[in-house]
C-alpha cells in the first residue's frame, strides 16, 4: 500500500486521541477553560445530559469570543460554538479531512453510532 493512498483505508477510530474533555452546558467559561488547560487539550465538548454533544469550545474560540469579553462565570453555552459537527468513529479519514476543510473546521468530536 502506497502513502498517497493509505487515507482511503484508513479509519477515524486509528487516528483517535485518548478521550475529549467534556462539559455540561451550565459550566462556567473559567471552569471549562482549566479543564482544556488541565488536561493539554485543545478543546472541550459541550454535551447534553445525555453525552450528546450539542457545542464545542475551542482555543480559537477562548481567544477570539472569551477573553476579556465573557465573564469568568457565565455558562459556557452562551459562548461554545454550535452546531457541532462530529464523524463515527468507523468513518474513513478521507471523509473527515474533506468535512473538516468544507466547514473550516480545526476540531471535530468523534463519537460512536449512537452518537
Amino acid at each position: 500500500m502506497s502513502a498517497q493512498t493509505e487515507v482511503f483505508r484508513k479509519v477515524v477510530r486509528d487516528f483517535m486521541v485518548g478521550g475529549a474533555v467534556t462539559v455540561a452546558p451550565e459550566t462556567s467559561c473559567k471552569k471549562t477553560v482549566a479543564a482544556i488547560v488541565e488536561d493539554g487539550a485543545t478543546s472541550a465538548v459541550v454535551v447534553d445530559d445525555g453525552g450528546k454533544p450539542i457545542g464545542i469550545v475551542t482555543e480559537q474560540d477562548v481567544t477570539r469570543r472569551l477573553a476579556f469579553k465573557a465573564a469568568a462565570d457565565a455558562p459556557v453555552e452562551d459562548h461554545m460554538t454550535r452546531p457541532v459537527f462530529t464523524i463515527q468513529e468507523s468513518e474513513f479519514l478521507y471523509t473527515a479531512i474533506a468535512a473538516m476543510r468544507r466547514h473550516g473546521l480545526r476540531h471535530m468530536p468523534v463519537v460512536g453510532r449512537d452518537g
